[in-house]
């Protein structure tokens, strides 16, 4: 850990060496800062008691292809600092269970916004001063206890917005940002279905292994969600942006049974309008009489219409990866196919 400050900033900079590192920062009484950060199977530890008062929350960046995780805070008052403070005697060891950052984090609901007739985006906001940093493509666990029993069901954080949409108000980011199904017949979602706001439930268990890095120097990206499995894709969105100067085109395939059950389809049209190398492709499985996009299932020959053509046996390397969300049995089948064509290591697999 290294440090660096001006008059009203001070930054905290790690070197994880890895796209991924699964982060959680805490604040407790008098300034008491504790960073957890878990590189793969290690949880690395970093406590301090700050010089002096910062305001929270802290703002936090990971440069995915250096693995440079920045921490940083606000000054409460504009003059420089004579040390960043005092180590607990913990500081920068490693921890010999990954314990703490398993702990977790009593969430409010702050915000509850209905993305089709039973998909529900929810916004929670953390009781103490939390901060929790998701990989793209890793998960986050909701629980709760209902009847005496602990439940407890992995959700992937999104984007409250995609890029050039519009902002949700007053958002801050060491918010979490869900996106729930109901399941009827299930335990968790009709209970938290049930929330009102203000209502809180815990939040914590970050995991995950997809790697961003293997989309580096990528030229093509084919996105595959079913349903709800939209959820992981929506932050690849964003990452693209930020690579637009490098990728040529972003095909997303959206599966669902009806019309209505199309998640931010509204979002997605208006980002496909402004990004052109963006496309998005609805196809339903039991479409109304006014339908003109695609219909069926997803098969072998959708998806070979749908992926580019490439032969592993070239010697060429890939110039495209895929990624691919859904129920067990939809991602069963997708990846079975992209074994079977030896598309595999270019590939990502994500369970809905």
């Amino acid at each position: 850990m290294c440090w660096v400050q001006t008059e009203n900033k001070i930054r905290f900079v790690f070197l994880c060496n890895t796209s991924s590192p699964h982060v959680v920062i805490k604040m407790l009484p008098g300034y008491h800062v504790r960073i957890l950060i878990r590189i793969r199977r290690k949880l690395h530890v970093f406590g301090f008691q700050l010089e002096k008062k910062v305001y929270w929350p802290c703002y936090v960046t990971v440069n995915t292809d250096s693995g440079r995780l920045e921490v940083e805070f606000t000054k409460k008052s504009e003059e420089f600092w004579d040390k960043y403070g005092v180590d607990d005697k913990d500081n920068a060891t490693i921890a010999a269970n990954v314990d703490e950052i398993e702990t977790y984090h009593t969430a409010r609901i702050i915000s509850m916004e209905d993305a089709t007739h039973n998909v529900r985006i929810f916004i929670f906001k953390f009781v103490d001063k939390v901060y929790m940093w998701v990989p793209i493509g890793h998960d986050i666990r909701i629980r709760t206890v209902i009847e005496g029993i602990d439940c407890a069901k992995q959700y992937t954080p999104i984007p409250p917005y995609l890029p050039h949409g519009e902002p949700v108000k007053h958002w801050h980011n060491d918010y979490i940002c869900c996106m729930v199904k109901l399941y009827p017949e299930g335990a968790l979602t009709p209970y938290l279905f049930s929330k009102k706001m203000y209502d809180t439930v815990e939040l914590g268990g970050i995991s995950g292994t997809f790697n961003i890095r293997r989309l580096n120097g990528i030229k093509h990206l084919y996105l595959i969600a079913a349903g709800s499995g939209l959820a992981p894709m929506l932050r690849l969105l964003v990452w693209a942006v930020t690579k637009k100067h490098e990728l040529k085109s972003l095909d997303l395939l959206s599966v669902n049974r009806y019309e209505n059950d199309i998640i931010w389809r509204d979002k997605l049209d208006e980002f496909a309008k402004r990004e052109k190398w963006f496309k998005v492709t609805y196809m339903l499985s039991q479409p109304d009489e006014g339908w003109n996009g695609l219909t069926g299932r997803v098969d072998e020959q959708m998806l070979n219409n749908f992926l580019p053509d490439f032969d592993p046996a070239s010697g060429r390397d890939a110039d495209f990866y895929i990624c691919a969300c859904g129920p067990i049995q939809f991602v069963e089948m997708i990846q079975e196919y992209l074994t079977q064509r030896d598309y595999y290591p270019y590939s990502h697999c994500f369970l809905g």
